[in-house]
């Protein structure tokens, strides 16, 4: 890394445990994973407003600092593909087919590190060209809590389901994937129970969901899919068809909703009143109306349905 200015701010890195990358110039991992070696205890980087426009390298991933690292951005860079930071390869845009048997190699050799887990909190990806999220995050980061990936470039990709591509995380509270021109969203299989116990926040907004939202939850199934889920952003959803049905069994997997925005999609008046005529959804409303009644009686506040 050359330059004073460039200089003095690693070596302030060193102290402080806080890094900032955004120079413009910047173009090669080479060179920044070589500056890095020097900062092992880094607790928190941001690599922002790059024009890196390759893969996130092996190199990188492997670096001493993952062991300390607890913040990560590396959003409104170029990167094609991040899909190093949890399985150590590249992997190409025709995936879907090979992703089972890709997902389940890299999960046999990545358990042979969890006995030590990697301390990252919060990672995003935002502003990249990016083809497909991570897999198996939450297998190399298992105190994952924050996840955002927005305004992707690219089409992005969730081979069968969130759970199926991240893996199911006990920590991770808030998932963010606004604006990634997602077509359809499954959370998890049928056989994937709770997969995310800590998710609080799951923000789909201005992607391209059309006819009836489900998530993927099955009807028949009645166990609570997002027990700790609050909020459900669905916002100006722009598909060649209108997002126009909410499935009632949200509510049954997601006991503990209490937000779920419909903004800006021309049917919303139509959604609710469809909602209203559900047994299922009117029994949702009158549990959110006790719970509401007790913290106000509390003297507390209450988050309101939208």
């Amino acid at each position: 890394m050359g330059g004073a200015a460039s200089k003095e701010r690693f070596e302030r890195a060193a102290t402080t445990g806080a890094l900032t990358v955004d120079e413009k110039g910047m173009r090669s991992w080479s060179r920044l994973t070589k500056a890095l070696t020097s900062l092992p205890t880094l607790r928190s980087m941001a690599v922002s407003g790059t024009r890196i426009a390759d893969p996130i390298p092996h190199p990188f991933v492997m670096l001493p600092l993952w062991k300390s690292l607890v913040y990560l951005d590396l959003s409104n860079n170029r990167l094609p593909c991040a899909c190093a930071l949890s399985c150590a390869i590249r992997l190409s845009k025709d995936v879907a087919g090979h992703f089972n048997d890709i997902t389940k190699a890299n999960a046999r050799a990545q358990a042979a590190a969890s006995a030590t887990p990697l301390p990252l909190e919060t990672l995003n990806l935002s502003g990249n060209a990016l083809h497909l999220l991570p897999p198996l995050l939450s297998t190399r980061f298992p105190r994952l809590r924050r996840f955002v990936c927005t305004n992707n470039a690219q089409p992005l990709a969730v081979p069968h389901s969130l759970a199926c591509c991240l893996g199911p995380s006990a920590s991770l509270e808030i998932i963010d994937l606004k604006s990634n021109k997602l077509q359809s969203f499954t959370v998890a299989e049928d056989t994937v129970r709770s997969p995310f116990p800590a998710l609080r926040e799951l923000l789909l907004d201005h992607n391209r969901l059309s006819g009836t939202l489900t998530l993927g939850f099955k009807s028949s199934e009645a166990f609570p899919i997002l027990p700790s889920l609050r909020r459900l952003s669905v916002e100006e959803q722009c598909g060649r068809q209108p997002l126009d049905a909410v499935d009632q069994t949200i509510f049954v997997h997601c006991p503990g909703l209490n937000s779920l925005s419909l903004r800006g999609n021309p049917s919303k008046e139509q959604i609710l009143a469809t909602l209203g005529k559900s047994v299922v959804y009117r029994a949702w409303q009158e549990r959110q109306a006790e719970i509401i009644n007790k913290k106000i009686g509390a003297g507390g506040s209450a988050e309101l349905m939208r």
